[in-house]
């Protein structure tokens, strides 16, 4: 805030998603597991959409990992809220973007993550 330049260098962006990605591609392995599952449990959210446990799990893998790499990032996520939120840099986190189609076996992008600063959250 306070006109300050929160931008990270190109170089920087690139090193963070060469490190970023393998973690979100085994997120979504988590989700991919649960696809073809026949039983697979449908809860609802508050707001009356649907959530699953490859929902939660997804979300909590990928929180867990981006947190190990050590960096000051805060965390959006759609299944378990917000943290740090105030940090130059946030990852917004959505597990399964489509999770209706999801539960309906119908092929959905499995995770979804973005790094945001304020100028673009």
């Amino acid at each position: 805030m306070g006109g300050e330049d929160r931008s990270c260098p190109p170089s920087e962006l690139r090193e963070l998603a060469k490190e970023v990605l393998p973690l979100v591609q085994e997120a979504g392995e988590i989700a991919h597991s649960y696809f073809w599952q026949q039983e697979l449990r449908i809860d609802t959210k508050a707001d009356g959409s649907p959530v699953t446990r490859a929902d939660r799990e997804t979300e909590e893998r990928l929180r867990l990992r981006l947190t190990a790499l050590g960096n000051s990032f805060g965390m959006i996520g759609e299944e378990f809220g917000e943290e740090g939120t105030d940090r130059d840099f946030v990852w917004v986190i959505d597990p399964i973007d489509g999770t209706r189609a999801f539960t309906r076996g119908l092929p959905t992008g499995p995770c979804s993550s973005r790094c945001c600063n304020e100028t673009s959250l």
